[in-house]
């Protein structure tokens, strides 16, 4: 009888410890299996929001490919370029023609021209065609990417030429890109190369990728960051350089994109250390290049 009842206890034991492996695989199936899954629906999610970029891009400008109703067309979208790139904007302007102008609010950074067209920047309908988003918004009406985060709209001045692109910050939500034109890690961005936008239609002729050289011959020792801002009639471009020993960083010069040949040019510096170091007068030449030249300071 003793023995009978032992090798109950033993037969109900090993039944237990099958049922626990039995759990423990299971588990471990489930794990893989949902690790997986979330694999996979980060990678639709990066089709999608890749496809998405696409989309809001055309809604912005006119670009290469897609002709039809943008911002550009309606309204001569002209976007400000952040004082300190990439600058990243929301792009409620899509959604809402209240958002038009509104670069408080949603941080579009769009020229408040408030229904009336400006043919000088590409405008020709002047009236609001939109919506010019017709995807996922969030609960500010603003263009989402699959993951359910604002797209933004980011000014590109390490490339060259400077330009625009529409980024997400994928599937961990962090910038990782920065001022860069290749994405980094997860996130996504459209169009590569940045894009440029056209000159105003009956402006001057421009340079493509003119430089525009810096020399440092105040003595000031320690290196320093100069933000150089250059604007003329009908626009403005900004960069942000470093200074060491008299001379930018790596050499050459920086290059800015598209500058008009002829009209007065306005560069205003501005050092991280010194604060404002004034501004210059150039102009750019019929072989793009910056007379007076080098810039001093």
């Amino acid at each position: 009888m003793k023995n009978r009842l032992q090798q109950r206890r033993s037969d109900q034991g090993f039944a237990l410890i099958g049922v626990l492996v039995l759990v423990a695989v299971l588990a471990i199936l489930s794990i893989g299996v949902g690790a997986l899954y979330l694999r996979q629906l980060d990678q639709q999610r990066q089709v999608q929001t890749q496809q998405a970029l696409e989309k809001a891009f055309h809604g912005l400008f006119p670009g290469n490919q897609k002709p039809g109703a943008s911002l550009w067309k309606d309204f001569g979208f002209v976007p400000d370029l952040p004082a300190v790139p990439p600058g990243n904007y929301d792009l409620g302007c899509m959604t809402s023609p209240a958002q038009v102008g509104a670069v408080e609010t949603s941080k579009a950074g769009v020229v408040a021209y408030a229904g009336v067209p400006n043919p000088a920047a590409g405008g020709s309908l002047g009236a609001w065609n939109g919506p010019y988003w017709q995807g996922s918004v969030d609960a500010q009406n603003r263009p989402v990417d699959a993951w359910g985060r604002p797209l933004q709209l980011r000014y590109i001045s390490s490339s060259v030429p400077p330009g625009w692109q529409v980024y997400s910050s994928g599937a961990n939500g962090a910038n990782e890109t920065g001022n860069v034109a290749t994405p980094v890690n997860d996130d996504l961005v459209y169009p590569q190369p940045p894009y440029v936008i056209p000159p105003p239609k009956g402006s001057s002729p421009t340079c493509a990728t003119p430089t525009v050289p810096f020399l440092r011959t105040s003595g000031f020792n320690p290196a320093e960051n100069i933000s150089i801002t250059l604007t003329w009639p009908g626009g403005s471009q900004v960069r942000v350089v470093a200074i060491n020993n008299g001379h930018p960083d790596g050499n050459p010069p920086p290059v800015f994109a598209n500058l008009p040949q002829g009209p007065t040019i306005t560069v205003s510096l501005m050092s991280d250390r010194r604060g404002d170091l004034g501004t210059r007068i150039i102009t750019i030449d019929p072989g793009c290049k910056a007379t007076p030249s080098p810039i001093t300071f």
